[in-house]
């Protein structure tokens, strides 16, 4: 019996599939508009030197095409060699754990390059990190759009258990005695016959009385009624006399039989059923308005965006990891300037103290000079201070283990030399920049937006089929089955203007996507020009601090001489030593700056290719 009912619901699961094909597409969505009319101007492409030309701007997807971007892996999954030298620098893949409550503090101090900071930062950022699951719901999203293409399938059942009061409607056969049963009804017979015979000869001795009471006073009024009462009084016998038809029973089913109130007992108190229905359900819409499109459509820029986005989170990353990186350099260097510093300071404290021994110098001398060294060591606890925000700066952009201590290992020296020329690097940027990209896409998501909000006010056509199937489990009767196909329109004549109210909102968010793409093309040149400047004047304080230093030196070694020899001052001693400390400062920034520049313009036109050194 079971086997019986699964053949015949995949029967009908088979007819509903044949009756709406897999995968039925739409085809009457409007084609795509994409934003042309946004694009930059036509200009001539930038020239590069060899084998330093950028990587060409990303296009526009195809509609089957995978993301090109792929996501990083989580930190605490990238696969590591055994000799990795930065594999203590792993954060904790429990994200959730909490350091313990007493700790021993920084115990490993890591000397890293920038490009292993970069490296790290590109495995272990957070920031990152939640771009990337960004990423992965975008590409969940298009899938659940391209779902709408295809039919939704679906089963529903219950069995039930119903214990009623009331008699079952079914007959059932009873163990009886026929022949005493048609005794019984033979007996009922015959007291209804004598009964109607016995009424027949009372209604005709009425009539025979009412026919001699006309006949001693006769009046045409009196006949009249007469006439009616004894009309009444025939139909009335005709009525009695005729004998009632006798009913045959059947021998199996003679009477209705009460409904079972337990298991396999009959009981004229109630009874138990159990039943078990299913329905499978096949239902696709057919015809959307273009709504089914326009939602796949805004799934994809979707898609694109956080693509986008994640390509802009990586160049923002790797811009602010080479700052902090700068920055770290620049506290070290700092604290070098400040150590020599303290040091030229001790030198002139025990010269000025050696001079007062021999008569030679005053006590005012020496008292300055000591002035001069505790002002240079609190310059060089300062630095120590900047140094140590540096690095915590840097571990928590890379977020590395906090027991880790991170320090510059590459020396501070000029990164490299830009190869482009200003304009070039401004159409470049325009070229290449994630942001503009993203703008596009935002304008054309507004578009489908807005074909989705006129959609819900036009017709939809859906098409079902269903078949059903009961089974009463307590008989020993075959289930039922049945089947219905059908279609179904749906429109929305009137919704009170919603759909154009939202339609209008579209319209001005493209406005405002074409605006903010306008206004992202200037401060993007505006980028470019202010860094490609910085770049240059800090190239050329670079070569003025370079000679200034070295003179700087010349100047405090003379100093120096001419006052062991009696014929110079304190105070140029003093001089010297604060030109030397200040041309020092103004190399390391004039440097940094530099690198700082070369760092924003490689940002501002998502430069990707190796720079060159720095000619000398």
């Amino acid at each position: 019996m079971l086997l019986k009912h699964r053949c015949l619901i995949a029967t009908g699961l088979g007819l509903a599939l044949i009756v709406f094909p897999h995968g039925f597409a739409q085809s009457q969505s409007p084609p795509e508009d994409e934003a042309s009319d946004l694009f930059l101007s036509p200009e001539e492409p930038v020239e590069l030197p060899p084998d330093q030309k950028p990587e060409p701007p990303e296009t526009e997807q195809q509609p089957d095409e995978q993301p090109s971007p792929q996501p990083l892996p989580p930190s605490g999954e990238a696969p590591q060699a055994p000799d990795n030298p930065l594999r203590q620098l792993n954060p904790d893949p429990d994200r959730l754990k909490v350091p313990p409550e007493k700790t021993d503090g920084i115990d490993l101090t890591k000397p890293i390059t920038l490009q292993q900071a970069i490296e790290l930062a590109q495995r272990n950022n957070l920031d990152l990190r939640v771009v990337e699951l960004q990423l992965q719901q975008s590409r969940a999203g298009l899938k659940q759009a391209k779902a709408a293409k295809f039919p939704i399938l679906s089963f529903q059942g219950d069995l039930s258990r119903e214990d009623s009061s009331i008699f079952d409607l079914t007959a059932r056969p009873l163990n009886v005695d026929v022949g005493a049963q048609n005794e019984v009804i033979g007996r009922t017979l015959q007291l209804l016959q004598s009964q109607q015979a016995l009424s027949l000869q009372a209604l005709q001795q009425d009539i025979v009385d009412l026919q001699l009471r006309l006949q001693q006073g006769p009046d045409q009024q009196q006949q009249l009624i007469f006439d009616q009462q004894i009309q009444a009084l025939q139909l009335r016998a005709n009525t009695t006399a005729t004998p009632p038809a006798t009913s045959t029973f059947a021998p199996f089913s003679p009477l209705t039989s009460f409904a079972s109130s337990g298991e396999g007992s009959a009981s004229p108190f109630g009874g138990v059923s159990n039943t078990l229905n299913g329905i499978l359900a096949l239902t696709y819409n057919v015809f959307t308005s273009g709504s089914r499109s326009s939602a796949i459509r805004s799934a994809r820029a979707q898609l694109r965006l956080a693509e986008l986005t994640l390509e802009a989170q990586l160049e923002t990353l790797r811009l602010d990891v080479t700052n902090d990186y700068y920055n770290l350099q620049e506290a070290m260097a700092l604290i070098e300037v400040a150590q020599s510093t303290v040091e030229n300071a001790t030198k002139s404290t025990e010269d000025s103290k050696a001079l007062e021994r021999a008569g030679l110098g005053t006590f005012f001398d020496v008292l300055q000079a000591e002035i001069r060294l505790a002002n240079a060591q609190q310059d060089l606890t300062q630095a120590k201070t900047i140094e140590r925000i540096a690095q915590r700066q840097l571990a928590q952009r890379l977020n590395v283990p906090e027991v880790v201590n991170l320090s510059a290992a590459d020396p501070v020296q000029a990164a490299g030399q830009w190869p482009l020329s200003l304009p070039k690097s401004v159409r470049l940027a325009l070229q290449n920049r994630p942001e503009l990209g993203q703008l596009l896409q935002q304008r054309r998501l507004a578009k489908e937006q807005k074909r989705f909000a006129l959609a819900t006010v036009r017709p939809q056509v859906q098409a079902f089929a269903n078949v059903t199937a009961q089974e009463e489990l307590d008989d020993d009767f075959s289930g039922t089955f049945g089947y219905s196909l059908g279609a179904q329109v749906t429109w929305n004549f009137f919704d009170g203007g919603a759909a154009k109210a939202q339609a209008a909102q579209e319209d001005e968010n493209i406005a405002i996507a074409e605006t903010q793409f306008a206004d992202t093309k200037n401060n993007l040149r505006f980028q470019v020009e202010q860094a490609y400047s910085n770049l240059q004047s800090n190239l050329k304080n670079i070569e003025a601090s370079s000679k200034t230093v070295d003179q700087a030196q010349e100047s405090l070694r003379l100093a120096r001489l001419r006052f062991q020899a009696g014929i110079g001052t304190q105070l140029e001693i003093t001089t010297a030593e604060t030109d030397l400390t200040q041309a020092q400062g103004n190399l390391l920034s004039a440097i940094l700056d530099y690198n700082r520049a070369l760092a924003l313009i490689q940002r501002a036109t998502s430069y990707k290719q190796e720079i060159e050194p720095l000619s000398q």
